[in-house]
């Protein structure tokens, strides 16, 4: 009966794992190999959604906890709202559509929806978190290492080969793999200050730097602003929130990581800094097409609210008939005040549990991590029906929430112990 329970729980966990690393995984493995990269997608899609529909049926629901119970709530009267608005948009007016309206249902419930609700409906004892941090890293490191070999700048279109000046993969573009770059150098760091998560930490905390030396390769090469901005918005956070110690080592961290960069660019020539400096030095002398059409889908989609601020405007904004490329943005243009208010409000309430965790010195912060740089990456591309990453860690960050709570409650802190931070988790 034991074996049981220890089998349904980790529905959820590989249900995190498909979702957050499950595509860059089957991208590089088919970049690597030379495979077709949509039969791998759409076996990967099943499989997570097989996984979801199990944990949502098997998977014990847990009793309701205070802490971050308010966060699932909001993004459920959210998505009642996005869904509601979702059928208005796709059955009203159908040929303003960039896509077929199935397309937006698929997305919307098979990668955002039923994955967030699945995840959601375990409780923190119920998922291991250490597993499910082991998990992602394993992936992810197998993942960013493939993507090393594989990644090139240069790309076939209109029959041509170009060279765009932006490492890739085929089936993964420059913005994805700069952002796994960042995904994988959050949780390096985070596994280098800790050691608890495998049975040889110092093998692990090689492996970490090693990732943290790939991830930032992957991450400046592919010359994306967002996951750059991304993760300097994650680790300044738990810096700031952290332990004096935790944040005295997280200051060293960022030398290092400067230094390496400097000396990578300009001594050996492995990272291209000029391709990322450049698009951020163009986006301030207005001069970047990217960054303009930023701009225009912004003001299109303030636009568009402006226009039909209670009920909403629909989802693309019309000046380019693309989404926004900012979910907040884009949650005020296709649900209208109230739908926008909620959603900034789940932003707000996941930062706010985000520092609770680092604060307290939590193992289980890292998915803290990951929600900051879904978030910040959500501000400058993806769309609300696409983000299934954004949502899962909103999910995950519910059930570290309501561990915390559940474990302060079993164990309270005294103020002995409260007055001596500690760098590392011993096992």
């Amino acid at each position: 009966m034991a074996s049981l329970k220890i089998q349904r729980s980790i529905f959820p966990e590989l249900v995190l794992l498909g979702s957050l690393a499950g595509f860059p995984f089957v991208a590089a493995i088919a970049d690597f190999f030379s495979l077709p990269s949509t039969l791998l997608s759409i076996a990967l899609r099943a499989t997570i959604f097989i996984l979801c529909v199990i944990a949502l049926i098997h998977v014990k629901k847990p009793k309701r906890q205070q802490t971050g119970e308010t966060l699932i709530r909001l993004a459920m009267l959210f998505w009642i709202i996005y869904l509601i608005r979702l059928s208005y948009y796709t059955t009203a007016f159908p040929s303003n559509l960039r896509l077929t309206p199935a397309l937006y249902w698929v997305w919307a419930l098979g990668v955002c929806l039923i994955p967030m609700l699945s995840i959601s409906s375990a409780s923190g004892k119920q998922i291991d978190f250490d597993r499910s941090f082991r998990m992602l890293f394993v992936v992810g490191f197998i993942a960013i290492l493939m993507a090393y070999f594989s990644a090139s700048t240069e790309v076939y279109r209109d029959g041509r080969l170009l060279d765009i000046g932006r490492i890739q993969l085929d089936s993964l573009n420059p913005i994805s793999l700069g952002r796994l770059g960042a995904v994988m150098t959050a949780l390096s760091i985070w596994l280098i200050l800790k050691k608890r998560y495998f049975e040889f930490p110092n093998l692990a905390r090689g492996a970490a730097v090693v990732a943290v030396a790939i991830g930032v390769y992957l991450m400046i090469n592919s010359g994306s602003r967002g996951p750059v901005l991304a993760l300097l918005s994650s680790l300044m956070l738990l810096t700031f929130a952290s332990s004096i110690r935790r944040g005295v080592a997280m200051a060293l961290i960022f030398m290092l990581l400067a230094s390496a960069i400097y000396i990578s660019a300009e001594r050996f020539s492995i990272l291209n800094m000029d391709a990322l400096l450049g698009r951020f030095a163009a986006m301030q002398q207005m001069s970047d097409m990217a960054a303009q059409e930023r701009l225009t889908s912004f003001g299109g989609a303030v636009a568009a609210f402006r226009d039909s601020p209670i009920l909403g405007f629909g989802l693309e904004e019309p000046r380019t008939g693309f989404y926004p490329h900012n979910l907040v943005l884009e949650a005020f243009m296709s649900t209208g005040l109230i739908g926008g208010v909620i959603f900034l409000w789940i932003c707000a309430s996941g930062v706010l549990v985000s520092i609770r965790l680092f604060k307290s010195n939590n193992p289980d912060g890292w998915v803290g991590l990951l929600f900051i740089i879904y978030l910040v990456q959500g501000m400058f591309s993806g769309a609300l029906y696409q983000s299934g990453e954004f949502w899962c860690s909103v999910a995950i960050l519910t059930v570290a929430a309501a561990r915390a709570k559940a474990q302060s409650t079993d164990h309270p802190v005294t103020p002995q112990h409260a007055a001596a931070p500690v760098l590392a988790d011993e096992r």
